[in-house]
């Protein structure tokens, strides 16, 4: 078997319908995620940050992706050091906007 590249970019509005169908094949496992439908570009976009979100393809072709969605609530400062350098931990979390 030949491995061929896979390469992982920034995820673009372009590629929402590779991306929701990839989605759709999750919600359709029922263990991927806890949505029970593929949301609009815009919901989606909405709740994901932009800073965080990769598709992975090989040519022209979306093969997979992530996103996250998640908020920063807290940061703890200088937590540990690394080749002289003090490093901070930031506390993320996700909350759902069906729960309350």
């Amino acid at each position: 078997m030949i491995a061929t590249a896979v390469d992982v970019r920034d995820l673009r509005p372009g590629d929402w319908a590779e991306v929701s169908r990839i989605f759709a094949e999750g919600i359709a496992t029922g263990n991927a995620t806890f949505e029970t439908e593929v949301p609009s570009w815009e919901e989606w976009d909405s709740a994901h940050q932009v800073e965080h979100r990769s598709v992975a393809e090989r040519g022209d072709r979306v093969l997979g992706w992530i996103a996250l969605g998640f908020r920063v609530v807290g940061t703890r400062d200088r937590i540990g050091r690394l080749h002289g350098v003090w490093r901070d931990v930031l506390l993320l979390e996700r909350r759902s906007k069906v729960v309350a």
